[in-house]
């Protein structure tokens, strides 16, 4: 939902999206709302200066007004501040996930949480409630995935009242992914909006990852990606990491592409290259256990035609270890894919280039591309030259 606000002078996002009507601008996203609900608390706090932290935002969060879209997009709903400063009935938690329920679904069990409603007010306060249930193609869902516990709950005045709400994901039949609901409150001149949630795992296995540096020994220091690149697995992006070299990741069931930077050294800020390893075709059909093996890397060079070339390589930003989606942009990579064979490579960096591409120092290459199945390119922390022996870093 795009927000229209007066924008501050020098601002740099109106810089880029520009103003209109001038002093003016309209986006959406967190840029926008942060500032706004940040606003609305400050709002309250003056009406309601006795307050805790969790009492604002548990307000806010309440007297929402609901709309069409699930809790993934809109969370309980579009904040209304004259609502919030009449608020007396909140509840606790201000959302329920219930996780993750694992494949297969034979055998889930009902899962259970109590929904708490705290009275901040003077007045004893009955509320009536009612539930509606969305599943991941935003149908409703099947009777009985989401129930209540009770549909009346009188809340008495200073104190709480609980009700317990509960999901059966062995109701969701064929229809696996991420099923929400509302759970509504009406009584007493308000009303209390709770968002709730539960991700029905598709068909999924475990894929275990082990990284082992040059001497063969459990790595820490690695980067890995895995990509799904068709099946159940066509839009998902693991980037999995554990001190110990060795981690395990719940993967559906399809085809990935597997790329790994295996670092030589301990300390960031020393690093003397990598080992890039590629496994450009991964089915998934079963839990799966690969050892990505630094030894098996090859050192790589390459010759350009161009006189005077100079080699050096590009230090980049600090890498994400955190899962994402493959659609979206993820710490500056670029990705091609080709019917190449697997093929693990090394490189030899001596010298980082500046930001113009102007080598610094000793001279090493600036991009080098081993014939490999993916072809990436990556920010990467500084490195010491070593050249008594090829060091390496990511393609």
């Amino acid at each position: 939902m795009d927000i229209t606000a007066a924008s501050a002078r020098g601002n740099l996002i109106a810089e880029e999206v520009g103003e209109s009507p001038a002093g003016y601008m309209t986006i959406s996203g967190t840029s926008m709302a942060t500032p706004h609900v940040a606003g609305a608390a400050a709002i309250l706090k003056q009406q309601h200066p006795e307050w805790t932290y969790t009492e604002l935002k548990g307000a806010l969060t309440a007297s929402t007004k609901g709309g069409a879209s699930t809790p993934f997009e809109q969370g309980s709903g579009r904040v209304q501040v004259d609502k919030a400063i009449g608020q007396t009935v909140i509840a606790e938690p201000v959302s329920l996930s219930f996780g993750v329920q694992q494949w297969p679904h034979t055998d889930d069990k009902p899962v259970t949480k109590a929904l708490t409603y705290r009275n901040l007010g003077t007045q004893d306060v009955t509320l009536k409630l009612t539930s509606t249930a969305t599943n991941p193609k935003g149908k409703a869902a099947p009777a009985g995935f989401f129930t209540l516990g009770a549909t009346t709950v009188t809340v008495p005045a200073g104190g709480t009242a609980s009700v317990d709400v509960t999901t059966d994901t062995r109701l969701g039949g064929t229809v696996d992914g991420a099923y929400s609901a509302y759970v509504v409150a009406t009584g007493g001149g308000q009303t209390v909006r709770t968002a709730a949630a539960v991700q029905r795992e598709a068909e999924s296995y475990d894929v275990t990852l082990k990284f082992l540096d040059r001497a063969g020994k459990p790595s820490a220091n690695y980067l890995a990606n895995l990509a799904g690149v068709s099946g159940l697995a066509a839009d998902e992006w693991f980037q999995p990491y554990e001190a110990d070299g060795t981690v395990t990741v719940r993967a559906p069931r399809g085809g990935y592409v597997l790329d790994t930077s295996i670092l030589v050294g301990t300390d960031p800020e020393t690093y003397r290259g990598a080992d890039w390893i590629a496994q450009p075709k991964l089915d998934v059909t079963k839990n799966t256990t690969i050892t990505v093996d630094a030894r098996k890397a090859k050192p790589v060079n390459i010759t350009v035609p161009a006189k005077g070339s100079s080699r050096c390589w590009r230090p980049p930003t600090t890498a994400s270890r955190r899962r994402t989606s493959a659609s979206a942009s993820a710490g500056g990579w670029t990705r091609t894919r080709t019917s190449a064979p697997p093929t693990s490579a090394r490189r030899s960096p001596t010298a980082r280039c500046t930001s113009s591409g102007t080598p610094t120092g000793a001279r090493a290459p600036r991009s080098s591309t081993a014939p490999s199945p993916v072809a990436r390119s990556r920010s990467w922390p500084p490195v010491t030259p070593a050249p008594t022996r090829p060091a390496n870093s990511p393609p």
